[in-house]
């Protein structure tokens, strides 16, 4: 499928993001959906397709959220691919308008995970999984990754550290962010107890409460609404199968090969490109996906985010409004979220000057047994 703006995000819905007390996934699902159905002036009988990510740990298909938003959708379709369910869902959803299916369709997510204290990524420690040797979820994986990195490059934990203080700094200016309000220096950040080595608290994204939803239609449809528009430009996906019988696991995502087929359909280069929003569930990931997106060589990514790059200031932004590490964490939504608020010119004191084209990144397991990861690419970009 040839993307290159022929599809478009016309309406986004955020709800309050933290701890939400009171509320179920379903009604922070159901007001998601009908904030970002009103932001792209539509009615709820003008959707006819919905997709729905689940919540973290719970596999479900949405409920009642049609009867209970008066709606009547043609498919209701529930994707769960990690944290590249986002840009998934939005693949899919181009998929069907393109084969006449639909014309509006509605991608969402929601969650009470904080409230809930849902354990995430827990695996079983017997003989046939992976918990048996050491592997107890995400973040030990991805600890192994940065040690990895520490020891074939030399990254440093001061370097390391770079990344959750720049993206503290962005939440500490918009008041939605869950962590608004909780500035991190590097001093207290290198003074924390570690988690996982060489992690501490701060290295890992957050546990939230609250959702987003995103309304997909054609480029030409979403010219005639009342919002700005923002454009799909390209996508890509890749997986880490290969990694683990090519002794590059640890090393590496797939980022690189969901980038190619991302920057080709869309038709331009990294130049082109304003700002990122990646998927960060761990600080390594930005270190690793700088140097596999082409920003640095191999190894320098520390380097990188130490100097400054990634700062609202920097040559590069990245997770502007703070990312899962500080904003809140609705998987692979997060960062397509904070896309359109830039493209939209509603990021707040975050804001860049020059937001016309940004790059977001989606990583996630798909098979938590045995930890391989999904990767995406998006190019979205500001209709002129």
């Amino acid at each position: 499928m040839t993307f290159r703006d022929r599809y478009a995000i016309a309406g986004l819905g955020l709800t309050d993001l933290g701890r939400l007390p009171g509320r179920d996934a379903q009604s922070i699902k159901a007001e998601a959906i009908s904030k970002a159905i009103r932001d792209a002036g539509l009615r709820p009988g003008d959707i006819d397709g919905m997709i729905s990510q689940s919540d973290i740990g719970v596999l479900d298909s949405g409920g009642d959220l049609p009867r209970r938003l008066g709606l009547s959708p043609k498919f209701f379709w529930t994707l769960k691919a990690g944290g590249t369910t986002g840009m998934s869902s939005i693949l899919a959803a181009c998929g069907a308008i393109q084969a006449g299916l639909a014309s509006h369709v509605v991608c969402f997510c929601g969650g009470d995970s904080l409230s809930s204290a849902e354990l995430v990524g827990a695996s079983s420690a017997s003989a046939s999984t992976p918990g048996a040797y050491g592997f107890f979820g995400p973040l030990a994986d991805h600890a192994l990754m940065a040690r990895r990195h520490m020891a074939e490059f030399g990254l440093t934990k001061e370097q390391l550290g770079a990344v959750p203080v720049t993206l503290r700094a962005n939440a500490n200016l918009r008041p939605e962010a869950q962590l608004h309000g909780r500035p991190l220096s590097l001093e207290d950040y290198l003074a924390e107890a570690p988690v996982v080595e060489p992690f501490s608290r701060s290295d890992s994204c957050l546990m939230s409460d609250g959702g987003a939803a995103i309304v997909v239609t054609t480029a030409d449809r979403a010219r005639d609404l009342p919002g700005p528009t923002v454009l799909v430009s390209g996508v890509g996906l890749g997986h880490q199968v290969a990694n683990y019988y090519t002794n590059t696991n640890y090393r590496s995502y797939a980022t690189a090969t969901a980038k190619d087929d991302a920057l080709r359909g869309a038709g331009v280069d990294l130049l082109d490109v304003d700002f990122l929003q990646l998927y960060e569930p761990f600080s390594i990931g930005v270190v690793i996906q700088l140097e596999e997106l082409g920003f640095c060589g191999p190894g320098e990514g520390g380097a990188f985010v130490a100097d400054g790059h990634i700062a609202l200031d920097g040559s590069l932004p990245v997770n502007t409004g703070g990312g899962q590490a500080a904003w809140a964490y609705l998987q692979g939504y997060t960062p397509l979220a904070e896309a359109v608020l830039q493209l939209t010119g509603r990021a707040g004191a975050t804001q860049l000057a020059n937001a016309d084209m940004g790059l977001v990144t989606g990583h996630g397991t798909t098979n938590e047994s045995s930890a391989m990861y999904s990767d995406g690419c998006m190019i979205l970009r500001r209709d002129q």
